[in-house]
């Protein structure tokens, strides 16, 4: 069994194989997984809602973004998630990196890439861009 890769030294809210944390407003709940365990693939996976709307994006180390948009966004809503009690939020400018994944804390968001291709996604208010 290959060891889950450490998480990036600079970032406190990681350990080996799982980080999450929220933007600096608490809009933006993230979690980044990397050979976690069975059954929990590996992905840089962030959401945002206002409890009237919701979107989410999840990231996987090739680079593939799926976006989920929910206009009216329900309880069961499929792009919003709980996110784990006492998860920090990120100052602006911070980074937390775990494995082939680097999210960054934006005023009102949160931007994630993965290395190497560089792919990846800022979520916020304004929704979820695709990065290269």
């Amino acid at each position: 069994m290959v060891a889950a890769p450490p998480a990036g030294a600079e970032d406190p809210v990681c350990s080996p194989g799982v980080c999450g944390f929220f933007s600096p407003s608490g809009a933006v709940n993230c979690e980044m997984n990397v050979q976690r365990g069975a059954g929990i693939a590996d992905s840089a996976y962030c959401t945002w809602t206002d409890h009237v709307t919701a979107h989410s994006a999840i990231l996987r180390p090739d680079g593939t973004l799926a976006v989920c948009v929910n206009p009216a966004a329900a309880a069961d809503s499929a792009c919003q998630s709980d996110p784990p009690l006492g998860q920090p939020a990120l100052a602006a400018g911070d980074s937390a990196v775990l494995g082939p994944f680097r999210c960054v804390a934006q005023g009102a968001g949160i931007s994630c890439t993965t290395a190497p291709s560089g792919r990846g996604f800022v979520i916020s208010a304004a929704g979820v861009v695709p990065i290269g």
